[in-house]
Parts: structure tokens; sequence; C-alpha cells
């Protein structure tokens, strides 16, 4: 009999409810928050970051630091990632041992943490929970940090499947010895179930994590982010994201105004928006070798083990062969500097190659791009509480990447400031929104003709997102 089947699940959920009653009240920032009302706030609640924040935000602050576990979502462009930021920095101001994780290795390198298989020791997961537990018991470092955590994040959630939910459940709740919830961990759960979609093969069990019984034993407070701060809230394109969202038209001819529209002939293409791998990579070398100039090829300097190598060949946003030409159009892939507007998914055309770095023309100027350090980091708890860091592998490379044309899941968090949306070949739900609220207004926005296939969401969600707004 397994540790904890479907049934069983259900039965401790039920019996424990209890228990999980009196731990959720007890928060793990010192210093309980008061009630709202009270007259002694929290020093956060007084501060100028808190004040910053936009009232959906703070309602989320709130319940975190009342010990609740939290589901922040919203729409593209609402701020889920910054207060997730605040949220993790007064863990570390308080030495509270919190953990990054996410659902995948791309959105685990954005964040700076580890995948949740990786943090938590489960490899892929695809095993009965008592295989995953007799596994577990050889990596020590996984289960000191099983143990020790007191918040776990975890970004991408609407990639997380049911199953591997309810079998994470059941590791933390055996090797935390606990029969609370995930084991008595407060989780803050960061995502939104209408964007990306898990990926099920074969017969496995197709339901997402809000349909498992552990999402239901755990009692997350939802918190919807409401403020956009990529569009202005007000005007019809945002109006009709919000729409295409959740699977309706209305407001949708103001797209055909944008069907084949040109951009000023700066020499900036749009970034194409594709769904496949291959036809971006086809795209991308097919306007590179139209390119005159001599090509360059800069190699990534890698240190790690061949596992860490690997995980940066397939995760990690930058090559480890990049080739170029003086006149390319590249993507930046980190943050250079903020003020000048050299940011992270800023695009630009390459002007030279210097022994200092790349010179890339971009909106706001010239920006000589500098080699970049991503690093694979594990995470540990220090002696003080709070959370340590510790780099294992490294890649060194110049931070650009060819930008013709990207993926919709690559271009996933990302503001451009043009694009050219195709997105005929869709083949999950939401893909058509995640590419179209990639940018901050219609004028930054050229598309091809779509099927209305490419407007389908998934039902399940649909129905999910009204409960909770009932």
């Amino acid at each position: 009999m397994a540790l904890f089947n479907r049934e069983e699940t259900r039965k401790r959920h039920k019996s424990h409810k209890e228990t999980f009653e009196k731990r959720k009240v007890k928060s793990v920032i010192p210093n309980n928050l008061p009630a709202v009302n009270d007259s002694l706030f929290h020093p956060f609640q007084t501060s100028e970051e808190y004040k910053s924040l936009t009232p959906s935000q703070k309602k989320a602050i709130d319940l975190f630091l009342k010990g609740e576990n939290l589901f922040i979502t919203g729409e593209a462009g609402t701020g889920k990632s910054h207060v997730t930021k605040v949220i993790f920095d007064l863990c570390q101001f308080y030495k509270v041992a919190a953990a990054k994780t996410s659902s995948t290795g791309v959105s685990a390198f954005n964040i700076g943490g580890q995948t949740l298989h990786s943090w938590a020791g489960l490899g892929l997961a695809d095993e009965p929970l008592n295989n995953l537990i007799s596994k577990l018991r050889k990596n020590k470092k996984a289960i000191d940090r099983i143990v020790k955590t007191k918040v776990l994040f975890i970004d991408e959630i609407s990639m997380v499947k049911a199953d591997l939910l309810e079998k994470f459940d059941g590791v933390m709740r055996y090797y935390r010895g606990s029969a609370a919830p995930f084991g008595g961990v407060q989780l803050v759960m960061v995502g939104d179930m209408l964007q990306l979609s898990p990926v099920w093969r074969g017969s496995e069990r197709k339901d997402w994590c809000f349909k498992s019984l552990s999402w239901e034993g755990a009692e997350i407070k939802t918190v919807i982010l409401r403020e956009k701060m990529r569009q202005n809230a007000e005007t019809p394109f945002a109006k009709l994201l919000s729409n295409l969202r959740v699977g309706k038209m209305d407001g949708i001819e103001i797209l055909e105004d944008r069907i084949d529209a040109k951009f000023p002939d700066d020499g900036i293409m749009p970034v194409r928006v594709l769904c496949k791998n291959v036809d971006v990579d086809q795209f991308n070398f097919s306007k590179l070798n139209a390119i005159k100039n001599p090509s360059r090829k800069f190699y990534s300097h890698d240190n790690g083990s061949p596992h860490h190598i690997e995980q940066f060949n397939k995760n990690c946003p930058a090559a480890a062969v990049i080739e170029l030409k003086v006149g390319a159009q590249v993507i930046l892939l980190a943050n250079l500097d903020v003020k000048q507007g050299f940011v992270n998914g800023s695009v630009g055309i390459v002007e030279g190659f210097t022994s200092a770095g790349i010179e890339v023309r971009f909106k706001t100027g010239v920006c000589l791009v500098p080699e970049f350090k991503w690093e694979i980091k594990e995470q540990s708890v220090g002696f003080d509480g709070k959370t340590i860091f510790k780099s294992v592998a490294s890649r060194e490379q110049f931070p650009l990447k060819l930008a013709y044309a990207l993926t919709v899941h690559r271009v996933q968090g990302l503001t451009l400031d043009r694009a050219y949306v195709d997105v005929g070949e869709a083949f999950a739900e939401g893909m058509l929104y995640v590419a179209l609220s990639r940018v901050r207004d219609i004028e930054s926005l050229s598309i091809a003709p779509f099927p209305k296939s490419a407007l389908r969401v998934s039902r399940e969600c649909l129905e999910f997102y009204k409960k909770l707004e009932e």
C-alpha cells in the first residue's frame, strides 16, 4: 500500500485540520502583525517600500505576515515578481529560512533559485511516493533544506502538475515529521493559471495543481493582483488583453489595424514571437546568413560538473556558443544599466566587436556589453536562519541572443519594445495572451492573422478563477 494514496491523503487532510488551524495563525516573521486597524503596526508597514506597493500587493504582504499560505496571481504585468521579491527580502531581513524554487529550469535561472525537483531532491518525480522517500534518504542536503526551511516560494506554479504537488506534499510531511499540509512550511506560490500550462505526457494524470488534494488541504489564500504596471489599464488594448485572458473576444476588432503593421525604419525589426523552437532557430539563422559581414563566434567559459553544464545548455538564457555579425539584431539577457534602459529584454543592433565587449545600439543609446556570469546556486540554511546561496557552477558569456525571433515561452516575463506575434501554430491554451501581453501598448504590436483556435483557454482554469472571484 502506498504511503499516501489519494483516499488516505483525504483522511489526513480532514483529521489534521485542527493541527493546521493552530499552525497557520503563527507568522514566521517575528512580532506578529496586529489587526489592520490596530495602532501598533508592524515596522515594515510604515516603510516607504510598503507605501509604494499597490493595494493588492499590500494585501499579499499582510496575509503573508499573518502566516497564511499564499497563491499570488493576476494578469501579466501586475507586479507578481516584485511583490514576491519584497516578501523574500523580508524573510532574509528577519533571518527566516526561505527557499526560492520554480517549476521550470528557465524560470529558476530568472529568480536565482532552483527547480522544485532539484531543491527537494525529487529527480524526475516519476516514481511512486514511497520510492521517492526511500531514494531521498541518500540526499542529506535536500533533507536538510526540507527540514529547516520555514517559507517556500514556488514560481510559475501553473506548470506544476497535481501529481507532483501531492508527491511533494508527502515528502515534506514525511521528512519534517508533521502531518500538517506540506509539513507545516509556509507556502508562497506565484503564477497565472491562464498563461502557461503543465506539459502532460502519455497516459499520466492530467490535473492542474489546484485540482490536487494537497492544494485543497493547505487552505491557500489567493491574492489577485489587480493593478496593471506594464499597460495602462484604461486603454482599449489593456481591456482586450483582460478579455483574451479569459477567452472573450470583446474588443478584438482593434487588432485588425495591427495585422502586418509597419514600424519606423530605424534598422531595428520587431521581435517575431513564434510557437516552436525549430521555427525560431530557422528564422534567426536565415536573417543572420543574409548579412554579408563576417561572423564571429563567442564561446562560454563554463565551470561545473557535466550535470551542471547540461543544465546550462538546457536552461541558461545564454548559449554555449553565440554566432554574431555586425548588423545582427540581438536581445539583451541581463540588466546592465536600468537608468539608461539597457535591461533584460532590450533589443538592439550589433555595431562592433572590441576587446572590452560587444557594442550594441539600442533605442536608448549605444552600450558596450561585457561578459556576464550566470550561476547555479544550491540553497541551504545558515546558523542564523538566513538562506545561503552557494554557487556550484557558473557560465560566463555575453548576455546576448539573436532576436529576430523568440518563442512564446522565452518571452514570458519580458517587456518588448516591438513585437510581431505569429501564433498560428499555438499548441497550448493561453499562448496568444502571453505573446500579446509582452508589449506596453498596441502601437508596439504587429500581428499575423491567427485562427480562432489560438483564442482557446482552459475551461478548468476559467472555473477555478470564477470561484476565486466569487
